[in-house]
């Protein structure tokens, strides 16, 4: 997130590329345990580096050194790979970016299904460290959305809101976190609708 703040900031548009709205999604990865580094002392990686990384991937003593660097990380950090602060300041850097350059920003927030249970695998895999508090915690992200698109005037899709009205085991997929395609389709719908209220959507012309 914190690579793609800086991007929006320090990208120049040509009239050819220029979008006409950019809308800012997140919402989960933000808030899982870094196991490591957080995102801001990260760093993005050379097409070398990647290559090299990928063969190494392959080698069991390799393996063996990554996993045991990543259990140590787990067993000594308890830093969120984006913590809120960063994650707010990155929202508003995003807008920034896009309003200084006349582009448009929408806001979504993410919704969950956790009132019917956690996936496992965010109990075992170290992304987490109290799994009782990490409806709370997602909250506490999805309310820095809302905050900063009322600060700057940029429409929100309060997703989190809308969903917790309906029937979320028709949504969600087991992990109750990803969305089966009707739960896309439903936002999908509501980014249509609100398109049209801000008369954003081109009349097609008649099929002759």
């Amino acid at each position: 997130m914190r690579h793609l703040s800086h991007s929006l900031k320090n990208t120049t548009f040509d009239n050819n590329s220029s979008p006409d709205l950019v809308t800012v999604y997140f919402g989960w990865n933000d808030h899982w345990l870094a196991r490591g580094y957080p995102d801001n002392q990260q760093r993005p990686q050379s097409k070398m580096h990647n290559s090299s990384r990928d063969y190494l991937a392959g080698l069991r003593t390799y393996q063996f050194f990554q996993w045991g660097l990543s259990g140590v990380a787990t067993s000594t950090r308890d830093e969120f790979r984006v913590g809120l602060n960063d994650y707010e300041l990155n929202l508003r850097r995003m807008e920034v970016g896009c309003s200084g350059k006349g582009i448009p920003i929408w806001c979504l927030n993410a919704a969950d299904a956790f009132e019917f249970g956690l996936p496992e695998y965010l109990r075992t895999s170290g992304e987490v460290n109290d799994p009782t508090q990490v409806e709370l915690l997602h909250d506490s992200y999805n309310s820095v959305v809302r905050r900063v698109a009322e600060d700057t005037n940029a429409p929100c899709l309060d997703v989190a809101m809308e969903f917790a009205a309906m029937d979320k085991r028709m949504l969600f997929v087991d992990d109750h976190i990803y969305l089966f395609e009707v739960g896309r389709e439903e936002i999908a719908n509501r980014l249509l609708t609100l398109l049209k209220k801000h008369d954003m959507v081109p009349e097609v012309p008649p099929q002759k």
